[in-house]
């Protein structure tokens, strides 16, 4: 029986890839009003999830769509930018409790 090797079997790119990918992907926002198209590659990257999951979130209206170019998804690098700095900031130890969460208030609807 033929040995296979385990990059084979995950389908994974290698992790030279991903890692140039995530170097890269630090640059790509750094330069405020300058409008690139982003490839799927670069919005994993940035998003640090998987394509699936941005489909989903695409879907679900939490993330910015995709524009078709040439045949491809591209996404424009203003609406990242804009989706990163919505995202929700991770509280701390210590911190003092929102008021709407102090008051009793759940969010489950």
């Amino acid at each position: 029986m033929a040995k296979i090797k385990q990059d084979e079997k995950t389908k994974r790119p290698p992790a030279v890839q991903v890692t140039a990918a995530r170097a890269n992907a630090a640059t790509l926002l750094a330069t405020p009003g300058v409008v690139r198209l982003l490839g799927k590659h670069e919005v994993i990257a940035i998003a640090g999830v998987t394509y699936p999951t941005i489909w989903l979130w695409m879907r679900d209206g939490t993330f910015p769509r995709s524009r078709i170019v040439g045949g491809k998804s591209m996404w424009l690098s203003g609406e990242i930018a804009d989706w990163l700095a919505a995202l929700p900031v991770r509280p701390l130890k210590g911190d003092k409790p929102r008021k709407a969460m102090a008051a009793g208030a759940t969010d489950i609807a």
